[in-house]
């Protein structure tokens, strides 16, 4: 995974190097006053029991947490911290395994085979060749993931939670507005709110969300052509020519259950618009700006002599073709589509970030990005671009509820989708109908809850 992941959430630390719990032998540690962690645990010292377990059973404690919890507790605990150290491989492989699904785990592993190839992009060959072998990777005589896997992923948690977080608290408003009024004005300034409601979502909706937001980056894995650190770039794929669009597609989502890859086109119409207004409040920063330093200039050329002036942060408006110019306001979809190409870490620090520094995560490459803007990544991937419309080289069969069934022949219908689709087929990877049902993430949430907003009475 790309450097920005490692600062993607506090457990980093944890993944990356073996944390040294410090203090005297009663166990008592130092945690930092208003961090997680000091509120999530109680104090060794008074509560010593734990430390007194024996390390079969403290071992068997670490295996049933969750990231966050596994990190803040040997962090707490020397004598569990130990007991992590000496068994480091088990208990990271099995945490990761109950927080992602396996189809993530099992992509993560072709992703660490494919790195000790060759850089990313990856060549045609490779793909190819790793793609044909990917089911072998099931069929391991060693259940346990490599360390590298457990990882990565680990470092990975933090952003899904983010994002899992923030998806709630933005698409419950639509949802239950809809259920309402039966109309809902999909805003694109679309700003986190971490003072909103937020409502517990149940495990098996955690899950949907986790999992359709761990596929939309393990594609990105696969096929971004552009790197995702801050000096990022077209990145040339030096072995071989990259598979089309249409390919990529074909070779992830082909076999995969219909609701599964309507649940990556929710995440996507999501991120589409979380960037879309950032991209908005950003521009609309620039120009207050300018209009305050340089009300009333006679032409272009003195607001950029008084930018120049100031700083110069604003030089890169001489180009008419800028976005944010009448004349390259057509870009703007482009760079966007560009920017889900360089995966949930970055698309975080872009959310989580304001004025000149969320400025430059947006634009730091975009005078120069024109040649390498990703126009064809997901959007066109799952056939939702309006202006790429190659239904013939997709070969899609007609979407029946045949296609629902998962690999053990298992049904796991999420009822929003079996609501939205039971009258009859569809053609492509993903219904392009479906637009206003992805808004508030219909495959998400379960009947109940679906039930009491009252979306399913509607037409």
């Amino acid at each position: 995974m790309d450097g920005c992941e490692k600062q993607s959430n506090s457990q980093a630390a944890l993944l990356e190097s073996e944390p040294r719990p410090s203090g005297p032998d009663n166990g008592r540690v130092s945690v930092r006053a208003g961090s997680p962690y000091a509120k999530r645990l109680y104090d060794m010292s008074d509560h010593s029991a734990l430390e007194l377990l024996l390390p079969e059973v403290q071992q068997l404690i670490l295996l049933r947490l969750d990231f966050v919890t596994l990190h803040a507790l040997i962090h707490a605990s020397p004598r569990m911290y130990q007991v992590f150290k000496l068994n480091k491989r088990i208990i990271l492989s099995t945490v990761t395994r109950q927080q992602f699904d396996p189809a993530t785990t099992r992509a993560a592993q072709a992703i660490e085979r494919l790195y000790s190839i060759e850089h990313p992009p990856f060549s045609r060959g490779t793909l190819l060749r790793m793609f044909s072998t990917l089911d072998e990777l099931d069929d391991s005589s060693d259940p346990v993931l490599p360390l590298p896997v457990s990882t990565t992923l680990g470092r990975l948690d933090g952003t899904i939670r983010f994002f899992t977080d923030d998806y709630t608290r933005n698409t419950f408003p639509i949802l239950v507005q809809l259920g309402q009024s039966g109309f809902v004005t999909i805003e694109t300034e679309y700003e986190q709110n971490p003072h909103g409601p937020k409502s517990d979502i149940s495990r098996s909706e955690s899950n949907r969300l986790r999992r359709a937001f761990s596929q939309f980056e393990t594609y990105r894995q696969f096929f971004s052509r552009c790197s995702s650190d801050f000096n990022h770039g077209p990145r040339q794929c030096f072995g071989g020519p990259s598979l089309t669009v249409y390919e990529q597609a074909k070779m992830f989502c082909q076999d995969m259950p219909a609701y599964q890859a309507a649940e990556i086109a929710c995440v996507r119409d999501y991120l589409y618009r979380r960037l879309r207004g950032a991209h908005d409040q950003v521009e609309d920063e620039v120009v207050q700006k300018l209009q305050a330093g340089c009300p009333d200039p006679r032409d272009k050329y003195q607001g950029l002599d008084w930018d120049w002036a100031n700083g110069g942060r604003h030089q890169y408006l001489a180009d008419d073709e800028h976005i944010f110019g009448y004349s390259g306001k057509y870009l703007q979809n482009f760079h966007i589509e560009y920017l889900l190409s360089l995966g949930l870490p970055y698309i975080r620090r872009i959310l989580e970030s304001t004025g000149d520094k969320r400025q430059d995560l947006l634009l730091h490459t975009e005078s120069r990005c024109y040649t390498h803007h990703q126009t064809n990544f997901i959007t066109a991937a799952l056939g939702l671009d309006p202006l790429d419309s190659n239904d013939d080289q997709y070969g899609w069969y007609d979407r029946d509820i045949d296609s629902c069934l998962d690999e053990n022949g298992k049904l796991d219908l999420p009822p929003g989708w079996l609501w939205a689709h039971t009258g009859g087929y569809y053609r492509g990877l993903v219904d392009v109908t479906a637009k206003g049902l992805r808004d508030w993430g219909y495959v998400f949430w379960d009947l109940e809850r679906l039930q009491e907003t009252g979306v399913l009475d509607l037409e």
